[in-house]
């Protein structure tokens, strides 16, 4: 149920943000996350809730550095940033690590991993945009790694980055790659996401093609996992970014994958409660002086909570 709180909040134009301590979790903490918990912001707070209860992170595979960078899952998909992660926690860390935590990791964290390590430019698209580098083989490949037949061109036409036309990572280059940008998906709310039970059949409902098949099921999936569909399911979406992200060459072991597709299938996240406040007016000096002294000189804001239970 929705309840609907309106109240007048009096504030100055200096009034700052809500910081939460132990707001950022390392790979290995190992300190429990908590069935519930919740997040304070400069938007009102956020609620996680883990389904399962209470998670032990010691030794689990989301929060745990499995790959040489030294990252985890838990890098880019923070609790206290709705299970992806923000501009704002990007920036905290790039200032508390001089630049070297996991997250600006060359491979994805830079614009193009030949760009200098630790220099804000080489990594402007992360720290401006929270935007991570995604590498795609040109052409295709399968899930077996077999080459796809394209049935199109790619011509780089405009690239600020350099990546895409570069001699090592371009499309022509060495490692033959398509770069593109986007942020982490939250890992929260997606057993709806992954979903194949009800409106999924064997066909897709917009085009009339094949859906594409769970190889643990052999069921049809509803194709959201990825905007591309790249992904059918988040195991083999769990595989592809610890080989693309964590740089793990061996992949994950198949108890691994599961028990990074539970937590994330067991994860919900949702806004506790959303303050707003407009300022609802700019008072000359003559307006000032005929208010009351306890009001003079401060900025009367409307706001309004919106609390969910």
């Amino acid at each position: 149920m929705n309840r609907w709180a309106v109240f007048w909040v009096f504030a100055t134009l200096g009034a700052t943000g809500i910081a939460a301590p132990d707001q950022w979790w390392n790979p290995g903490d190992d300190r429990p996350l908590p069935a519930y918990v919740e997040y304070a912001n400069a938007s009102g707070r956020l609620g996680v809730l883990n389904a399962d209860g209470l998670v032990t992170t010691d030794g689990h595979p989301f929060f745990e550095a499995l790959g040489p960078n030294g990252r985890a899952c838990v890098s880019c998909h923070q609790p206290a940033d709705a299970m992806s992660i923000s501009l704002e926690s990007i920036g905290s860390r790039w200032t508390a690590t001089d630049g070297t935590d996991p997250i600006f990791a060359a491979v994805d964290g830079r614009n193009c991993p030949n760009l200098p390590a630790r220099d804000t430019a080489s990594h402007s698209l992360l720290l401006g945009r929270g935007l991570f580098r995604i590498a795609l083989p040109w052409p295709p490949v399968d899930a077996a790694g077999k080459t796809i037949e394209p049935e199109f061109t790619i011509e780089v036409v405009r690239d600020p980055t350099g990546c895409n036309s570069g001699p090592l990572y371009g499309i022509d280059g060495e490692k033959r790659e398509i770069s593109v940008y986007r942020r982490p998906r939250p890992a929260a709310n997606l057993r709806y996401v992954a979903s194949s039970g009800f409106g999924v059949s064997p066909f897709i409902g917009k085009t009339g093609m094949l859906a594409a098949i769970d190889p643990d099921t052999s069921r049809p999936v509803n194709m959201n996992m990825m905007a591309d569909a790249r992904e059918v399911t988040l195991k083999t979406q769990a595989m592809s970014a610890a080989r693309g992200h964590l740089e793990l060459t061996k992949g994950l072991s198949e108890q691994a994958l599961n028990r990074i597709r539970d937590f994330s299938c067991s994860c919900m996240r949702h806004r506790r409660f959303r303050a707003r406040a407009v300022c609802s007016m700019s008072l000359t000096d003559r307006q000032d002086s005929a208010r009351p002294p306890w009001l003079r000189g401060v900025t009367v804001c409307s706001a309004t909570i919106r609390r969910t239970t």
